[in-house]
């Protein structure tokens, strides 16, 4: 199977963001777990290179929505809509079907406008209009955004921010730089060791490919990240992955928190 990806760095929008502070001198002020996957829908399955709306709208905002209602039942009705996002980016189907867009924007407008719930906006790349009632209906579902992680930020340093983050009951949504890597590759596995190869490749400050990271755990594979992405659930472990903090980072070219607006 041929994977999409999609993703394109908007440098100017992601900088508008505020910056995450730690709040923590290291990582024993953290709990050794922390999980966000009871809160987290079934993996979705992009047809496009649409993984800046799945990764954002599909998985980030509904984690978010489930976590505040303290909800860890698979309901499709809380499902927020990626055609939503890719309809206010692309208002043209075909462009929606061949080109991607940016995450960091994905973000922004959900900050700004919103986004509904997929019931509502059942579609990808869809051609049908945004009505006003809708745009109303999204307001209600604005969240708030800060940079976590930024372009060529040391290691260690993500590190502690994305878990500090997650420590917070707030989804990580990231982009990676995964060309010419195994990153994507299906092994029906719950982990991926990158190759010297795939290494020597690692850019922190490009990306084409958004996913979300929904947990981390300091005993599993030696420290590692679970990763959702978009690929669907026959893809790694139902759509999860594990990659070790110290594998991941260098891949890792940008990272948002997703918080409730009060937050």
């Amino acid at each position: 199977m041929n994977y999409k990806t999609g993703e394109v760095f908007n440098k100017s929008i992601f900088f508008r963001f505020q910056q995450k502070q730690l709040t923590v001198k290291n990582e024993d002020e953290l709990s050794a777990a922390v999980s966000l996957k009871p809160y987290c829908p079934k993996a979705g399955e992009q047809r496009y290179g649409t993984c800046y709306s799945y990764a954002t709208a599909y998985s980030a905002r509904t984690i978010l929505f489930n976590i505040t209602l303290n909800e860890t039942q698979q309901t499709d009705a809380h499902i927020f809509s990626p055609g939503f996002i890719q309809k206010l980016m692309r208002k043209k189907r075909w462009r929606c079907k061949r080109q991607g867009a940016s995450t960091h924007v994905a973000c922004q407008k959900m900050a700004m406008i919103g986004v509904v719930k997929r019931v509502d906006y059942p579609m990808d790349c869809s051609g049908k209009a945004i009505t006003q009632s809708l745009r109303s209906e999204a307001l209600k579902f604005r969240v708030k955004i800060k940079r976590v992680v930024n372009p060529g930020m040391p290691n260690a340093e993500k590190t502690l921010l994305i878990k500090q983050s997650l420590a917070e009951k707030k989804p990580v949504v990231i982009t990676v730089y995964t060309k010419k890597t195994s990153m994507l590759t299906n092994t029906n596995s719950d982990y991926w060791k990158p190759t010297p190869s795939d290494l020597s490749k690692a850019n922190s400050r490009q990306s084409h490919h958004a996913m979300t990271i929904v947990g981390y755990d300091d005993n599993t594979y030696g420290g590692a990240y679970q990763v959702l992405n978009s690929y669907g659930e026959d893809w790694m472990d139902k759509g999860y992955f594990w990659i070790q903090y110290e594998d991941f980072n260098p891949f890792i070219s940008s990272a948002i928190e997703m918080g409730n607006i009060s937050t």
